[in-house]
């Protein structure tokens, strides 16, 4: 691991410490992202306790719903899973940020991952729907004909369709 590396994430939070200080920060969920992130995959752990101390101290709920999507983004259902508690179910408003940050961020990994747990997670149709709906506007855009197809499949083989009728609409669009 370079020092760079971790002097970029040093910089970066107390960059974010002066910009919160002043109130010049809009959004701070996708920085908080790609810092939590970047403490995950190369920092050391007091780059990490620093990136989860500070995330905490705005939103203790953003820095549990982030670990969860960088979990998804990182393939690891099983610790996404499990860090649900006994009963793994997402409320709606985690399925929300989750599908929301995806869409932002492209990152269909984490849109794939709610499918494949769908059962695990006990998905309503509707809440199936949501996820469906964000990867058929991001493979649609980039024109990924076997991926929308696949969808196509997947949502066609769904037993109750009538959760899903917008969400076939929106496949037709990237048809014509």
């Amino acid at each position: 691991m370079s020092c760079g590396l971790h002097n970029g994430i040093d910089a970066a939070l107390t960059e974010l410490e002066e910009l919160r200080r002043l109130g010049r920060v809009k959004s701070l969920t996708r920085t908080f992202h790609r810092l939590l992130r970047s403490a995950t995959e190369s920092g050391t752990t007091e780059q990490m306790t620093k990136v989860e101390s500070l995330i905490s101290s705005v939103s203790p709920v953003i820095l549990q719903r982030l670990k969860g999507l960088i979990q998804l983004q990182s393939a690891k259902m099983a610790a996404f899973v499990e860090s649900l508690g006994n009963e793994p179910r997402l409320d709606h408003g985690y399925l929300l940020f989750l599908t929301e940050m995806s869409a932002k961020l492209k990152a269909v990994e984490v849109l794939e991952s709610l499918l494949d747990l769908a059962l695990v997670l006990r998905l309503r149709p509707q809440d199936k729907a949501e996820v469906y709906d964000e990867l058929i506007k991001i493979y649609g855009k980039r024109g990924d004909i076997p991926n929308l197809e696949r969808l196509s499949n997947l949502v066609l083989s769904e037993s109750d369709r009538q959760h899903f009728t917008a969400t076939i609409g929106r496949l037709a669009h990237f048809y014509r």
